[in-house]
């Protein structure tokens, strides 16, 4: 409901009882029903902008001390639902003073509607033009007026009317407690809750926010104050008109802050997320195309790797093929049994380039797998010697790039 605004540009309102005051406007504005409020302040505004902070005091605002953890919002919420179950309910507004030290642990001062209002009142305010920048407890509103004079920190702030007040008070020994009051003994009972300023030891700041200045003198009548004692006084609508520090995120704010995304905002930042999504997507795909594009890549390099070993074996086959051949006609010679023995045992791996064969002797060269040297060259020999009929050795064992030379003997 609260949306970004100057803070020059917004004025402080204030809604209490029964009554609007405005600042600078020394004639309050009263209505009989909440509900007439928001007409009537349309009725009666001047000013050329409608950003307001609205400080809100009806009857049913209520504000009570009460010990609590020194957490956030949500750790105070749990920490009071047992007790103050409003604070649970998703149409009661509430807020709470900064915590501080208090007896055995922390404290606060709890505010909250007794029945709910406030979201249907800004919402008929929206209506009529005015934006609802922040809401605030008359108490809280207060506390912003006044400088921190005392040397003990103890703080009284009162705004009083003839039929109505609203005290604050921060005791030098830490104690803080909000009264309020309405109707013809108003003035009265504020005198008896302000007989413990006069009472207690050392100097107090207190501060008076009034509609006149006899009810002040009437006040002092009845409460004498200590000599010396620190005292100010504000006229309510003067004070309205100061720019009193309320930091956006002070715990006693009653509308929760909603996101500033303006309609146009809106649409710029569905504008990015799509580009931003179909940047992610074509990303995907890119990287999606380059790896089978390398997959593809790999599989060509290894059919071309089978290829030329297949196209070595089928050498060998062809050269032992065309010697066997020229040997035919010679049954049982030494090269026979030579090329015998070699083409039983020719694996995968090996390649013959020359066979040199006499009657007693054979010499044979190649190249062998340089990946697999050692286990596949130690296999093909002892398959070679198992065959016979020829007793090898190897002559020069196989180089770094796979070449070798074997020479045998040709037994009888």
């Amino acid at each position: 409901m609260s949306t970004a605004t100057s803070p020059n540009s917004e004025r402080t309102v204030l809604l209490w009882g029964s009554r609007w005051w405005l600042p600078h406007s020394k004639v309050p504005i009263p209505f009989e029903h909440l509900a007439q409020a928001p007409a009537m302040l349309a009725e009666a505004w001047h000013e050329p902008g409608k950003a307001i902070r609205l400080v809100y005091q009806p009857d049913d605002l209520v504000s009570v001390p009460v010990p609590c953890p020194n957490g956030n919002r949500a750790t105070v919420r749990m920490a009071l639902a047992e007790e103050h179950p409003v604070v649970l309910h998703p149409g009661h507004v509430w807020g709470y003073e900064p915590i501080l030290p208090g007896g055995a642990g922390f404290m606060t001062l709890l505010h909250y509607e007794t029945r709910p209002a406030l979201y249907q009142f800004v919402q008929q305010l929206q209506e009529r033009g005015f934006e609802v920048v922040s809401a605030w407890p008359m108490a809280t509103w207060l506390t912003a007026l006044p400088p921190d004079l005392s040397e003990s920190g103890a703080m009284t702030i009162c705004a009083v009317h003839p039929d109505a007040f609203c005290l604050y008070r921060h005791a030098a020994d830490g104690q803080r407690v909000v009264q309020t009051g309405s109707g013809p003994e108003a003035v009265p009972a504020l005198a008896g809750q302000l007989q413990p300023v006069g009472a207690q030891p050392g100097l107090e700041y207190v501060l008076f926010v009034t509609t006149s200045d006899e009810l002040v003198e009437s006040l002092i009548q009845r409460v004498p104050l200590k000599e010396g004692q620190l005292l100010g006084v504000f006229y309510l609508w003067d004070a309205l008109a100061k720019r009193a520090p309320l930091p956006p995120h002070h715990p006693a704010q009653l509308l929760p802050p909603v996101p500033r995304i303006t309609p146009r905002r809106a649409v710029l930042a569905t504008s990015l997320l799509l580009f931003l999504g179909a940047m992610v997507l074509g990303s995907l795909h890119a990287r999606a195309y380059q790896a089978r594009v390398a997959e593809n890549a790999d599989r060509e390099r290894q059919k071309m790797a089978l290829r030329a070993e297949v196209e070595h074996l089928r050498a060998n086959a062809a050269e032992i093929s065309a010697l066997r051949t020229e040997l035919a006609a010679e049954p049982g010679a030494p090269a026979t049994r030579v090329l015998d023995q070699l083409a039983a045992a020719m694996g995968p791996g090996l390649v013959l380039r020359s066979v040199r064969i006499t009657a007693e002797h054979a010499l044979v060269q190649g190249w062998i797998d340089p990946a697999a040297t050692a286990g596949l060259w130690s296999a093909w020999l002892a398959k070679l010697n198992a065959a016979g009929p020829v007793q090898w050795m190897a002559a020069v064992a196989p180089a770094a790039g796979g070449a070798f030379q074997l020479e045998g003997r040709l037994t009888p």
